[in-house]
């Protein structure tokens, strides 16, 4: 399958006329239909072609060079657009459904590798490795360990200089209950702590944000 047409036809058929929140509750209903999780896992989330994710497929396209790490790959909607490069992917999720549902949407590369990790932690991925951590719609759900967790590995592994891009939720205003919210100041002192230096910030849908942050330059061992 083309990689810029990974989302199933069979899924774009099923939601054909239907609303944003519409498709969202119908994939919350596949996850308990036998036989659909792994092969809707990750996909009904919104669609990533859509304009209101414009600012996010530019910050992928420009920062997705060399080793790339995905956090939160889910059915690979966003995998799409970086596994393909030729350059080395690493896609991190929760559940091994994530590497079955991606390798059932397209034909996987070999540079491509799946990790599955329910704590926060990446002990096969190398220090100082990786040039780009990309996760989207991902850290909105974590909780406070979890978040951390992730965070402290990103800095771990990331090579000096490196990006990464942390998609989160900064304001409870909106009510969106469902999320997970973080006081941007907080997370600047976190990100700081970690010899993570922030690069830049967009808002994007309500309140959330993409930030991205770059490793300091390391000290020599």
């Amino acid at each position: 399958m083309n990689q810029g047409a990974m989302m199933d036809q069979t899924w774009a058929e099923r939601t054909k006329g239907m609303t944003e929140a519409e498709r969202q509750r119908y994939g919350l209903e596949l996850y308990v239909e036998a036989g659909d999780f792994s092969r809707y896992y990750g996909i009904q989330y919104g669609d990533p072609s859509a304009p209101r994710f414009d600012r996010a497929r530019e910050i992928l396209a420009e920062h997705s060079k060399g080793t790339v790490l995905e956090i939160g790959a889910g059915g690979g909607r966003w995998s799409q657009f970086f596994v393909f490069r030729g350059g080395r992917s690493i896609l991190v999720d929760g559940t091994a459904a994530s590497e079955a549902a991606i390798r059932g949407h397209f034909d996987v590369p070999e540079t491509a590798e799946f990790i599955v990790s329910t704590d926060g932690k990446l002990p096969t991925v190398p220090d100082a490795s990786v040039d780009f951590v990309w996760s989207f719609d991902v850290f909105v759900h974590f909780d406070p360990p979890l978040f951390n967790s992730y965070c402290r590995e990103v800095a771990r592994v990331l090579r000096s200089g490196g990006r990464f891009m942390l998609y989160y939720a900064w304001d409870g205003s909106a009510g969106k209950s469902f999320f997970r919210y973080y006081d941007p100041d907080e997370v600047g002192k976190k990100m700081k702590r970690l010899g993570l230096r922030h690069d830049s910030e967009d808002s994007l849908i309500d309140d959330t944000r993409l930030s991205m942050w770059e490793r300091s330059q390391r000290r020599k061992k």
